[in-house]
């Protein structure tokens, strides 16, 4: 009997070695292929006597997440198990795992690869009622700040639309996974936002899935969208006229570059509501005098910063609202078991996650790993 019993003790460890090694290759398989991809890009760019754009990276990215679902070898990449303790419920929300994906990504191939590396859910991109193309290319770069690998991008939330977002989503595979999904609602005015809440509402509102909505009025790369941040009696208009139409959660996506003031006052505001979630994070606006980017290299005076360097701002912001009570998302900055533990010790009740996903996604592993 003892020695079935360390014989049995063996094997588990065996096997955690090779899981541990599984997502360790292919991790640095994943940071190799992107810093190869990125040097051809910005040589074929150079060459062609064009603009560098990480958008084209990010495109040929997502080509590949697609041809990876249809590989046999989908599950051995992409299918890691996840701490049951790890698990998280955030109103009538049940979350896996506290990681989730922000809201920046639409390409349902590689949000399935997420979910299926251990996330627990996450927001979908920010969608307004309407197509739009966005700002011009290029409006996305790598960068380094302050020494740390960072991205900036003024993409100014371009999208399908909600209607033919909805029809892709509904397509995808995604929802047979059972994760809980904001649908992430964006716009130049209020009537824009309600616009597309109410689409969502027409086309979704009667699923019997665990969607939640997310209100993001901290994007800083549009021009009038950032009215319900300014005025927080226009965002409580708002709010209660969405809390008239759904029982759903609702999620509010700050900025950091909101003041402690602003922020103070749209959380004691948010109390008064049922089923809400605060996301305190959200890109940081930044001058392409301040990052050293030449003119062309966005199409505006600057861009919403991501990355490492907002971490600090992202723990202020969650001491500054954990009294309210209201569950915390914090995003901006993760990227490390560390960070991950810091945070959700300074507060937060999920993870959000955006660029640390784009430089290696298996970092959901690691942390989901460290859980335990």
């Amino acid at each position: 009997m003892r020695n079935a019993v360390g014989c049995k003790g063996v094997r588990i460890i065996i096997c955690a070695k090779i899981v541990q090694m599984r997502e360790q290759l292919f991790s640095f398989a994943y940071r190799a292929s992107r810093s190869l991809l990125k040097c051809l890009v910005s040589a074929t760019q150079l060459l062609c006597a064009k603009p560098s754009d990480l958008e084209s990276v990010i495109t040929i990215g997502k080509k590949g997440s697609t041809l990876l679902n249809k590989s046999p070898f989908k599950a051995l990449v992409s299918s890691f198990s996840t701490p049951k303790h790890a698990a998280v419920t955030v109103h009538d929300l049940h979350f896996d795992s506290p990681l989730t994906f922000s809201a920046y990504e639409s390409h349902f191939d590689l949000l399935e690869f997420f979910l299926n590396l251990g996330a627990g859910g996450g927001a979908l991109k920010t969608m307004m009622a309407e197509k739009r193309s966005g700002n011009s290319r290029p409006r996305i770069q790598e960068l380094y700040y302050k020494g740390e690998k960072s991205l900036v991008n003024a993409m100014g939330l371009p999208g399908y639309g909600v209607d033919a977002f909805v029809k892709e989503l509904l397509a995808s595979k995604v929802l047979s996974k059972r994760k809980p999904l904001g649908l992430s609602i964006g716009g130049e005015s209020v009537d824009e936002y309600m616009q597309a809440f109410e689409k969502y509402q027409r086309l979704l509102g009667g699923l019997d899935y665990p969607f939640y909505y997310e209100v993001n009025i901290s994007c800083p790369n549009t021009d009038s969208g950032q009215d319900l941040s300014k005025n927080v009696n226009l965002l409580k208009d708002f709010i209660q006229q969405m809390r008239a139409s759904t029982s759903r959660v609702i999620s509010v996506k700050l900025s950091p570059d909101q003041s402690d003031e602003e922020l103070l006052s749209t959380a004691k505001m948010l109390q008064g509501f049922e089923k809400i979630v605060i996301n305190v994070g959200n890109t940081q606006f930044k001058s392409k005098q301040e990052l050293g980017l030449k003119g062309h290299l966005l199409p505006r005076e600057g861009g919403g910063l991501s990355g490492p360097v907002l971490f600090k701002r992202t723990l202020n912001m969650l001491t500054l609202l954990k009294p309210f009570g209201i569950p915390l998302i914090a995003t901006g900055g993760i990227n490390s078991v560390l960070r991950a533990k810091e945070a959700l010790q300074a507060g937060a009740t999920l993870i959000g996650m955006a660029t640390a996903l784009a430089f290696d996604p298996y970092i959901i592993v690691r942390i989901n790993k460290a859980l335990k």
